[in-house]
């Protein structure tokens, strides 16, 4: 009996508290009777992550100079694809094979050649790696391969010196290179970027 009368009393209950409510204009707060708050919608941080990267160097400045020319044969060699096959020939991989045929292209990237301008002639995919590369021409006439650093274009002059001006695409040692910037680690080949 008072199990019945219990819930007789809730269900009475719930049924006032559903009018009251319902009837209490929606811009103020129930429980309350103030005013309800405008609530800013939270900023949500988004990870940095690979896919946002990649989103971020497709859109850069660099992609819309890349060029459609051929690379220079003297400074790539073919890649050799082995089609899941070892050394004596036979299938180890399977479904491995086929493809586009790719050309490494010769990266200097202890830029040897020193206290000699040169020039950027054009920015090139790589099918090989995951960076552009720069085909730059030096005041001698010489070709080469560098990996392109951001914000570097077509006709920009580039110098590897021991007091050289710190700008995008110049080298010079890690003595004379100020707190803060971005730089390229030459003895890594270009695996190290810190800040």
């Amino acid at each position: 009996m008072f199990v019945g009368i219990l819930f007789l009393f809730i269900d009475i209950f719930t049924a006032v508290y559903g009018n009251i409510k319902r009837s209490i204009p929606s811009s103020i707060e129930f429980e309350t009777g103030y005013p309800k708050e405008r609530i800013e919608k939270p900023i949500v941080s988004v990870p940095y992550t690979q896919e946002i990267n990649q989103r971020l160097v497709k859109s850069s400045e660099s992609r819309q100079q890349l060029t459609k020319a051929r690379v220079i044969e003297q400074l790539s060699v073919r890649r050799v694809k082995f089609g899941g096959r070892n050394a004596t020939g036979k299938i180890t991989t399977r479904h491995r094979g086929g493809g586009h045929v790719q050309r490494i292209r010769l990266v200097d990237f202890k830029r040897q050649r020193k206290d000699i301008y040169a020039t950027v002639l054009r920015i090139e995919y790589d099918a090989t790696r995951s960076a552009y590369v720069a085909l730059i021409q030096y005041d001698d006439g010489v070709l080469s391969y560098i990996l392109c650093p951001a914000g570097v274009i077509p006709g920009h002059r580039l110098v590897a010196s021991m007091n050289a001006q710190i700008a995008p695409g110049n080298c010079l040692p890690l003595r004379h290179i100020p707190v803060g910037f971005f730089y390229k680690f030459t003895t890594a080949s270009a695996s190290l970027n810190r800040t």
